[in-house]
């Protein structure tokens, strides 16, 4: 996946072996740039693509599994 010409993570999706034997991946990104930004996710190989979703780790959602409000100094 790619934030301009920026690489932020990038990862191998194996075989299943069938069309209807499905697995999940994940990859960790690189921490985000200021801003906003497009990205932009390549595929590349003979596989298909059910459905695709970001996540928030752990440690930055708050109690409720909303995003933790950010402090003054992460908007800077």
């Amino acid at each position: 996946m790619r934030a301009g010409d920026h690489l932020v993570a990038e990862t191998a999706v194996p075989v299943t072996g069938d069309r209807h034997t499905w697995t999940t991946v994940s990859a960790e990104t690189a921490p985000p740039a200021e801003g906003h930004h497009d990205l932009r996710l390549t595929l590349n190989g003979d596989f298909r693509l059910a459905s695709f979703r970001f996540t928030a780790p752990d440690d930055a959602l708050a109690g409720d599994g909303a995003p933790a409000p950010r402090s003054e100094d992460d908007a800077r």
